[in-house]
C-alpha cells in the first residue's frame, strides 16, 4: 500500500500507476523462469468538512485536540491508517449567547392589583418566564392581573437568540393581602340620637380611618365608632394592613327629624357666686349645629349662638342685663323645628 503522492511506483522495472495486481517474469539464478506478483493499493488523500455552530458560552471549542475561540475555517493535516496525509476542515460558526436578563417588578404589591414584570438582556430575541405556580410566559414584559397570595414567590426568566440561551435570572415577588372591609349596614337615627357604625373587616394588624370626621362620639380610628344623628352623612371607612393595601367601603347615616323634648331651664342667676351663673342647656350638647337666640320683651336681640351652643349665655350683652324675663328661640339644626319660651335672670 502506497500513498497517491508516491505514484508512479516502480517495481522490478515495471511502472505502476494505480491500484491493481501486477506480474513480471523473472529468471532465477539457476536460469529458471519465476513469476512475481504485486498486489498494489494506492491510498488517496482523505479530506472531510465539519460544519459546527456553537454558542459563545461554549468557548473554547475543542476539535482534534485544538482549542478554538474565534469563528472561521480551520484545516488540519492528519495521518491515515495507511500513513497517508489527510486534510480535515472545520467551519466554525459562533452565535452570541444573550446576557443574563436584568429583572424588575412592582413588588411588593397588594392582592387584587396587577403584577408587572420586566426583563432586559443584550442580544435577546425571545424570553421565557417561569412562575411559582408552574406557568410559562413567553413575552418579554408580562403582566398578571388580579394577583393573590398564590402568585407570590420566585419568578425566573431566560433570554434566547439563534438557539443560544442565557443563564437564569430570578426575582422574588411579595403579595400583601388586601383587607376585606364592609362598613356595615346603613344606620337610621332620630335627630340628636347616637348609634354605632357596625363595620366588619378581615385581615391582620388592621388600622381604621373614618372620613369625614364629623359628629363622632368615638375616635375616628376605631372599627365601630359611635356617631350623633345630626344630618344625613355618608361615611367612608378605609382599612389598611400594616399601613398598606387600603380597602374602602361606605355607610350612610340617615337622620330623621323629630321634635324631641329638650330641657331648657327658665331661670339662672349670673351673680358670680359659682351657682347657676350661666344659662346651661345640657340637652343641646349632641347638636353641633344648634342655634340659640335671646330677646328682650321689645324684641331686641341680646344673645346669639348660631353654630352650636358652645358657650352658655352669662346674662350679659357687653354689660350685665337687668333682672327680668327674656324670650328665646332654640333650634337643634337648621332643618329642625324650633323651641320658644322664656328665661328669667335673677340676682
Amino acid at each position: 500500500t502506497i500513498c497517491d503522492n508516491q505514484v508512479p511506483f516502480i517495481w522490478n522495472g515495471k511502472t505502476c500507476l494505480t491500484t491493481g495486481t501486477y506480474s513480471v517474469n523473472l529468471k532465477t539464478t539457476a536460469g529458471c523462469d519465476s513469476i512475481a506478483t504485486l498486489v498494489l493499493t494506492v491510498s488517496s488523500k482523505l479530506s472531510s468538512i465539519t460544519n459546527k455552530t456553537i454558542c459563545s458560552d461554549q468557548l473554547p471549542f475543542s476539535w482534534n485536540s485544538i482549542n478554538y475561540t474565534l469563528a472561521g475555517t480551520y484545516n488540519v493535516t492528519l495521518k491515515s491508517i495507511a500513513g497517508c496525509d489527510s486534510i480535515v476542515t472545520l467551519i466554525l460558526t459562533i452565535n452570541t449567547t444573550p446576557s443574563i436578563p436584568a429583572l424588575s417588578s412592582n413588588s411588593p404589591l397588594c392582592s387584587g392589583k396587577t403584577l408587572l414584570l420586566t426583563a432586559t438582556s443584550a442580544y435577546a430575541v425571545s424570553y421565557k418566564w417561569f412562575t411559582p405556580n408552574g406557568q410559562q410566559l413567553t413575552i418579554q414584559n408580562p403582566s398578571i392581573n388580579n394577583v393573590s397570595i398564590a402568585n407570590a414567590g420566585t419568578y425566573s426568566v431566560t433570554a434566547t437568540t439563534n438557539g443560544c440561551t442565557s443563564g437564569v435570572a430570578t426575582t422574588y415577588v411579595s403579595v400583601i393581602l388586601t383587607p376585606i372591609v364592609n362598613a356595615g349596614p346603613d344606620l337610621q337615627l332620630y335627630e340628636g340620637d347616637s348609634g354605632m357604625l357596625k363595620a366588619v373587616a378581615t385581615g391582620t394588624n388592621l388600622s381604621y380611618k373614618w372620613t369625614p370626621n364629623l359628629y363622632f362620639i368615638s375616635p375616628d380610628n376605631v372599627k365601630n365608632p359611635w356617631v350623633y344623628g345630626v344630618k344625613e352623612m355618608a361615611y367612608s371607612l378605609t382599612v389598611t394592613q400594616n399601613g398598606q393595601c387600603p380597602a374602602t367601603d361606605i355607610v350612610v347615616v340617615k337622620v330623621l327629624s323629630r321634635l324631641r323634648p329638650i330641657d331648657i331651664p327658665n331661670v339662672f342667676s349670673p351673680n358670680n357666686d359659682g351657682k347657676n351663673d350661666v344659662w346651661v342647656i345640657k340637652d343641646l350638647a349632641p347638636y353641633p349645629e344648634s342655634k340659640v337666640e335671646v330677646f328682650t320683651r321689645s324684641g331686641q336681640n341680646v344673645f346669639s349662638a348660631l353654630n352650636g351652643y358652645k358657650r352658655p349665655w352669662d346674662g350679659t350683652k357687653g354689660k350685665p342685663m337687668p333682672v327680668g324675663t327674656y324670650y328665646y328661640i332654640v333650634s337643634t339644626s337648621p332643618q329642625s323645628k324650633v323651641f320658644t319660651g322664656w328665661v328669667a335672670i335673677l340676682r
